[in-house]
Protein backbone atom coordinates (compact mmCIF):
# COMPACT_ATOMS: atom_id res chain seq x y z
CA UNK A 1 0.00 0.00 0.00
CA UNK A 2 1.59 3.54 -0.74
CA UNK A 3 1.01 6.71 0.90
CA UNK A 4 -0.97 9.51 -0.62
CA UNK A 5 1.92 12.17 -1.59
CA UNK A 6 0.68 14.12 1.50
CA UNK A 7 0.90 11.57 4.03
CA UNK A 8 4.38 10.53 2.02
CA UNK A 9 5.26 14.26 3.07
CA UNK A 10 4.36 14.16 7.10
CA UNK A 11 6.28 10.62 7.12
CA UNK A 12 9.29 12.11 5.67
CA UNK A 13 9.28 14.64 7.68
CA UNK A 14 8.59 12.36 11.04
CA UNK A 15 11.66 10.69 9.66
CA UNK A 16 13.79 13.51 10.02
CA UNK A 17 12.32 14.34 13.17
CA UNK A 18 12.74 10.81 14.76
CA UNK A 19 16.20 10.66 13.34
CA UNK A 20 17.41 13.65 15.31
CA UNK A 21 15.69 12.77 18.16
CA UNK A 22 18.08 10.16 18.30
CA UNK A 23 21.14 11.59 18.15
CA UNK A 24 23.12 12.10 21.65
CA UNK A 25 25.84 14.49 21.47
CA UNK A 26 27.46 13.12 24.42
CA UNK A 27 27.68 9.85 23.11
CA UNK A 28 29.53 11.41 20.37
CA UNK A 29 32.19 12.88 22.61
CA UNK A 30 32.66 9.87 24.93
CA UNK A 31 32.32 6.74 22.40
CA UNK A 32 33.93 8.64 19.11
CA UNK A 33 32.16 9.21 16.04
CA UNK A 34 32.38 5.49 14.53
CA UNK A 35 30.99 4.10 17.89
CA UNK A 36 28.62 6.56 17.99
CA UNK A 37 27.08 6.44 14.64
CA UNK A 38 26.59 2.67 15.03
CA UNK A 39 24.73 3.31 18.23
CA UNK A 40 22.84 6.39 16.63
CA UNK A 41 22.01 3.57 13.72
CA UNK A 42 20.95 0.64 16.30
CA UNK A 43 18.75 3.44 18.03
CA UNK A 44 16.65 4.85 14.73
CA UNK A 45 16.13 0.82 13.65
CA UNK A 46 15.01 -0.08 17.18
CA UNK A 47 12.50 3.17 17.02
CA UNK A 48 11.26 2.85 13.59
CA UNK A 49 11.31 -1.16 13.35
CA UNK A 50 7.92 -3.07 12.82
CA UNK A 51 5.95 0.69 12.57
CA UNK A 52 3.63 1.75 10.18
CA UNK A 53 3.90 4.82 8.91
CA UNK A 54 0.93 6.07 10.69
CA UNK A 55 2.59 5.25 13.78
CA UNK A 56 6.23 6.73 12.89
CA UNK A 57 4.04 10.39 12.14
CA UNK A 58 2.45 9.98 15.51
CA UNK A 59 6.02 9.25 17.44
CA UNK A 60 7.16 11.96 15.23
CA UNK A 61 3.95 14.46 17.03
CA UNK A 62 4.37 13.21 20.74
CA UNK A 63 8.45 14.32 20.37
CA UNK A 64 7.33 17.69 18.91
CA UNK A 65 5.35 18.21 22.08
CA UNK A 66 7.59 16.71 24.27
CA UNK A 67 10.19 19.19 22.92
CA UNK A 68 7.99 22.24 22.93
CA UNK A 69 7.46 21.22 26.70
CA UNK A 70 11.29 21.12 27.02
CA UNK A 71 11.67 24.15 25.51
CA UNK A 72 8.58 25.82 27.64
CA UNK A 73 10.38 24.44 30.97
CA UNK A 74 13.32 25.82 29.79
CA UNK A 75 11.80 29.46 29.18
CA UNK A 76 10.34 29.74 33.25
Amino acid sequence: MSLSFEKQQQFDKAIDITMFNSINFDEYRQLGEIAAARALEKRIYRTLDGKTAEQVINEAKKIKIDRLAFDENLLF
